[in-house]
């Protein structure tokens, strides 16, 4: 299909860029059947390595002191030391462990380990410590009796937790990259700690060199066949040639979305061999097997046989799993995933997925407890809302109808003025994108949770006829009864724009907000708060009559900033009773005594310096902070989870209809970016309307938002504050917020409400800062903070694999057109003007639904100029304002660490989904049918190609609007993938 003219005049534009030189030959491909770092290719022997940090994009960046970054701690079984991992940061890791003696309150010693030391995890003997390096390929053994590092362990790199079984002969690894979990064999005996990888799956090389060779060479060896390579695909004399070929077209496991097969069978065997309207027809449209023929038949069992590797893949793709608990009798694992919204259950004696639990947020962090017997899974995530209306709207507001009076409508503003533009000239909304089972909306759904799970009770679902994996629960709704008990925040309800009666009050017991990590000791559970800088005890009361008195709040304790980790004292030490709990900006740990109430901070790390110490660092704790919204719950950590996203597309701010029963209610949906190299890649937002000193602080204003001042709220009672009239000259009514509520419902003018938040915003720095700012100050800090550092991740893939050697000719072949708009060094169309186009901004080459182009995005620079207020900050900026349809090219860096959510709407599931055309034959089925607040979003549990444009009226598509890749044969799809995922 031939691209549209949009694309061919871009193809034109960028002929100069030439065609690069053929790579460099690379490693050799992954018996596994899947990309990975070189420490996997088929013959590798292991090498100790250590991922080199991103350069930073910030030529002159604000100076900043050294940072260790305290995270995760371990103590000894006497409870003499605790040891505490130093990873740094992303742009300068650290390489040591910190020794601290719980008696003295100092370090006593610091460890050199691997790059970015990340987890540390005791083995049951207790005299051993294993310390994962996230930049390494290898993890670090510390002998507690010398505090030294005894020996190393080889694994591979972005191995994030460790838990070892009771016996300590065996611990499994979580391997975020991989998306996997890796088993390890362990021997702690004489005095020693040894443990090495059994790796796991791959596919059968003496099976293929006995059996399967011969039948591809007498099949579709004949030199005018694949007797050389053609089409991706060769089955000549060279053996080991052949195999490699038959690596990299099957998938393991799965014959029926086998390449190698389904290019070899005709349509009515679920091939596409005999499909002459198709551009992945084999030669002749000529159809080799049959699904009765035996060579067929040998070839789908050799697939069959095997399984991907070298660990077991839990999650759908992007899973990115990160915390782990073992179950009592050891016989399942649950993987807490980052990257999707679930917990896998691995079932440890099958060594495999079998179910899942949907949670409808990411994982934070597991825990088990154990009592008589009976297991109860503790998990700790954000909110089930994403700003989207709760249930189909009872007013009838999705109708397309304009007539009816209850028809929403487009918020499209008077690009001088940002006032809506009246009523005729809106368009109807229609129904809603998506639903999220809250009443709230917007960032009113950003809450904390806790789950309680009776994993005794989990009972594995039978798989879909086609392997297809069910969840065994659904636990994304605020109930209490045998199988879950969900809580929220003790905030959820206390604001004035917040729904109230929408939890039950039982259920509002989360004290603080980003729950991070947890431990639990007997009846009491430790949460980690690390929004709020507490740790909060709970009492776990299994045996309560009423399931919603599962989980009691009994006491809070401050810590440092931003903490992160816990550790509790051993029972019968000197210890027993402290909590200790890593700072993660505080450079600290605290000590805290259970027994009297009591919290100090020591310090463990670069404290020459206290944070926050610059600019950047006051940014950077208010984007990492809950403590300056106005209900003490929200942050931009909230969505942009770890700098990256929550894994679900948000409910469109901006994309509001009317108000209903005092509520917006809203139903469009976009993605969340990462907030990561920012500075190399202005204007951002989707429509490239902000700058760096405007970024963030567009919607900081939603943490802290007027309508919070009309009434007391949980920071304080504000409403007496006016704004004096000496600060009221040459400033307009003209309310900041997107949604354009009447200032009249608020009751006070726009400008007292302002005050009002200055004057919380004063408090809070002064305390936190030492010195009163106000919230336009904190636009400075946020900017500096955004354009400090890259904070892009090390990219683990091989990138001289065979696979994403061929992708890197795709990506910059001008037929294709990748690079026509995502052009090196950051993969966008930002590093110069597009066409002298200073906002680089573009028609959507996506399809947009009514409610993702319903609003008018107002840039705050250009919303500054509207109000009369004169700015200090970029004055040569005049901000932007764009209509319904422009986006801007986001950046490719960092594309494997990201949540697999992409494109403006985030309704892209894959990184194959943003560019494939839909129905293409590459398209493979998602291990779990996806949800979106319950909904499944891809019915037949199917990727789909979003490389489309829609033309709703009519009901067809126009393909081949997001590069021209139509024509691409189905490995060629995948090597573009291994490409796009290896950018670094």
């Amino acid at each position: 299909m031939r691209p549209p003219m949009l694309l061919l005049m871009l193809f034109a534009a960028a002929a100069a860029c030439g065609r690069p030189r053929d790579p460099e030959p690379g490693s050799l491909p992954s018996k596994y059947g899947l990309l990975t770092s070189s420490r996997w290719a088929y013959g590798a022997a292991f090498k100790k390595e250590d991922l080199k940090p991103v350069a930073n994009t910030n030529p002159h960046p604000e100076p900043k002191p050294w940072r260790d970054h305290p995270f995760d701690l371990a103590l000894t079984p006497d409870g003499k030391k605790a040891y505490v991992t130093l990873p740094g940061s992303e742009a300068r890791p650290g390489h040591e462990v910190a020794v601290f003696d719980v008696a003295k309150r100092k370090v006593v010693k610091r460890i050199t380990v691997g790059s970015s030391p990340w987890s540390i995890a005791a083995h049951p003997g207790g005299r051993f410590l294993v310390v994962l390096n996230r930049f390494s390929n290898y993890a670090s053994v510390i002998d507690t009796a010398s505090d030294k590092v005894t020996g190393e362990i080889p694994l591979d790199f972005y191995c994030m937790r460790l838990v070892h079984n009771k016996a300590g002969t065996r611990a499994y690894v979580s391997n975020r990259y991989l998306n996997q979990i890796l088993v390890l064999d362990v021997d702690a005996r004489g005095g020693a700690y040894r443990a090495a990888v059994r790796p796991l799956g791959g596919f059968d090389e003496a099976a293929f060199h006995d059996n399967l060779h011969q039948v591809l060479r007498r099949s579709c060896g004949a030199l005018q066949c694949h007797g050389r390579t053609r089409g991706g695909f060769y089955a000549g004399d060279d053996a080991r040639k052949a195999f490699f070929s038959a690596l990299e077209n099957s998938t393991a496991g799965d014959p029926a979305q086998s390449v190698l097969l389904r290019a070899a069978l005709p349509a009515a065997d679920n091939g596409f061999a005999d499909d002459r309207a198709g551009n992945n027809m084999h030669a002749g449209g000529r159809s080799v097997w049959r699904k009765s023929s035996p060579d067929y038949r040998r070839a789908a069992a050799w697939i069959a046989a095997a399984r991907q590797g070298p660990g077991i893949p839990v999650g759908n793709f992007g899973s990115k799993p990160y915390a782990l608990a073992l179950s009592s009798d050891e016989r399942r694992l649950f993987v807490g995933n980052q990257g999707t919204q679930d917990i896998s259950v691995v079932d440890l004696e099958r060594g495999e997925e079998v179910t899942g639990i949907y949670t409808q947020n990411v994982i934070t962090d597991l825990a088990l407890h154990t009592s008589a017997g009976h297991d109860r899974l503790i998990a700790l995530s954000m909110g089930i809302g994403f700003g989207a209306a709760k249930e189909r709207d009872p007013y009838g507001g999705e109708t397309s109808d304009r007539r009816q009076a209850a028809a929403q409508f487009t918020v499209l503003r008077d690009t001088s003025t940002t006032e809506p533009l009246p009523l005729k000239d809106q368009e109807v909304l229609g129904p809603f994108d998506a639903v999220d089972g809250t009443a709230a909306s917007k960032m009113g759904d950003i809450q904390n949770d806790i789950t309680v799970l009776d994993a005794s009770r989990l009972r594995v679902p039978p798989r879909s006829p086609d392997g297809a994996l069910s969840y065994a629960l659904r636990a994304n709704r605020y109930e209490a009864h045998a199988d879950w008990v969900r809580y929220t925040s003790d905030s959820a309800e206390v604001l004035p724009q917040d729904a109230a009666g929408d939890i039950s009050p039982e259920l509002q017991r989360v004290v603080g907000a980003f729950p991070e990590s947890l431990v639990v000791d007997g009846d009491r559970v430790f949460v980690v708060m690390l929004g709020t800088y507490e740790l909060v005890e709970y009492r776990l009361s299994p045996r309560a009559g009423e399931p919603s008195e599962l989980l009691t709040p009994v006491a809070v304790y401050p810590t440092g900033i931003m903490p992160r980790n816990v550790a509790l004292g051993p029972r019968g030490t000197p210890a027993e009773g402290l909590a200790l709990v890593t700072n993660y900006l505080g450079e600290s740990v605290s000590v805290i005594d259970t027994r009297r109430g009591t919290s100090r901070e020591y310090a463990v790390g670069g404290r020459s310096r206290p944070f926050p110490d610059t600019n950047a660092e006051r940014g950077q704790m208010f984007v990492n902070t809950a403590v300056f919204s106005g209900d003490r719950d929200t942050s931009c950590m909230s969505c942009h989870i770890y700098d990256t996203s929550d894994a679900r597309g948000w409910g469109a701010g901006q994309a509001i209809g009317q108000m209903r029963d005092g509520h917006f209610v809203n139903g469009g949906l976009l993605g969340i970016p990462q907030i990561k190299n920012l500075f190399a890649v202005q204007p951002f937002y989707f429509e490239g309307t902000h700058s760096a000193f405007a970024g963030q602080f567009d919607d900081a204003r939603e943490h802290v938002p007027l309508q919070a001042f009309t009434a007391p709220n949980p920071q304080g009672d504000f409403t007496a504050l006016r704004r004096p009239a000496s600060a009221r000259a040459g400033r307009a009514e003209h309310e900041e917020i997107q949604d354009k509520t009447s200032t009249a419902s608020w009751g006070r003018s726009y400008l007292d409400l302002e005050e009002r938040r200055d004057e919380l915003i004063r408090r809070l720095t002064m305390r936190y800062f030492g010195k009163a700012f106000d919230f336009r100050d904190l636009q400075r800090f946020i900017g500096e903070f955004q354009a400090a550092e890259t904070r892009l991740m090390p990219n683990p893939f091989d990138q001289r694999s065979p696979s994403a050697a061929r992708g890197r000719l795709l990506f910059n072949d001008l037929a294709v057109g990748c690079v026509v708009c995502h052009k090196p060094p950051h993969f966008t169309d930002k590093s110069e003007p597009l066409y002298h186009n200073q906002s680089r901004v573009l028609p959507s080459l996506i399809s947009f639904s009514p409610r993702e182009g319903a609003f008018t995005l107002v840039g705050p620079h250009y919303m500054d100029g509207v109000n009369g207020y004169v700015r200090d900050l970029e004055p040569w900026e005049p901000g932007g304002v764009k209509r319904k349809g422009m986006v801007t090219t986001f950046s490719l860096r960092g594309l494997f660490d990201r949540p697999f959510v992409f494109l403006h709407h985030g309704r892209a599931l894959s990184v194959r989904e943003t560019f494939a055309v839909p129905d293409h034959y590459s398209l493979r089925k998602f291990k779990y049918s996806p949800l979106s607040g319950g909904e499944e979003v891809r019915p037949g549990g199917k990727e789909r190609g979003f490389n489309e444009q829609s033309f709703l009226k009519e009901k067809t598509y126009m393909m081949d609007t997001h590069g021209a890749t139509s024509q691409l044969h189905a490995l060629q799809v995948q090597d573009l993938e291994n490409f796009l995922l290896s950018i670094e």
